[in-house]
């Protein structure tokens, strides 16, 4: 194992230097390999390469800021259009909700405000929504049964809040009442036998 003291002279490709032994401690000579022509040629290739990298990534930057509007209306359209985008993009905010707590926070309410504006832009997309939503309550009131029972409540609760503050709502709800009860007296031989029975126990 050798250690250099100093270098004397050079000779292509090698260069001479003494070194002390460290396990005799006798000075002697090494011959160390000196960069060669191809090697500074790479080293000058890499350089030239990192410049051009930089001058290219300002050029983007440069670029974007001037075309911004032009760049984000196409990425949009490419979102649309092109299913590999909207893949890559969908897989890219899964996993940025996941990682990043405030961002989820952010995508969640610039999804509601979207939502908003869609409702009462999109006379279309109101009408679709409205109907998915109708099928989902529907759905979740036929196999939830907690869910079912909770939404009853809530609605009897309702309904008495709104018959006692709301004197229009209550006459409505008289006449519809009495409405449904003479269809049913007509219709349903059941009702009719039980109303009756009723009107019998009160007499």
């Amino acid at each position: 194992m050798f250690y250099c003291m100093q270098t004397y002279f050079y000779v292509r490709p090698l260069a001479t230097v003494l070194c002390v032994c460290t396990a005799t401690s006798l000075p002697r000579l090494c011959y160390v390999n000196m960069p060669s022509k191809y090697r500074k040629t790479l080293s000058r290739r890499k350089e030239r390469y990192t410049e051009n990298s930089e001058t290219l990534k300002r050029k983007a930057v440069d670029h974007y800021e001037a075309n911004k509007d032009v760049v984000i209306k196409r990425a949009k359209y490419r979102m649309k259009t092109d299913e590999t985008t909207r893949k890559k993009n969908a897989a890219q905010v899964k996993r940025r909700i996941v990682d990043y707590p405030i961002y989820a926070a952010e995508n969640q309410k610039r999804a509601k405000l979207s939502l908003k504006q869609r409702l009462e832009t999109n006379e279309v997309y109101r009408l679709a929504n409205q109907t998915r939503a109708k099928a989902n309550q529907k759905k979740r009131l036929q196999t939830n049964e907690a869910y079912r029972l909770a939404k009853q409540t809530k609605a009897k609760d309702s309904q008495k809040k709104r018959l006692e503050n709301n004197q229009q709502y209550r006459k409505r709800n008289q006449k519809q009442a009495k409405v449904n009860k003479q269809r049913r007296l007509r219709t349903s031989e059941d009702y009719l036998q039980k109303q009756r029975a009723w009107n019998g126990n009160n007499m």
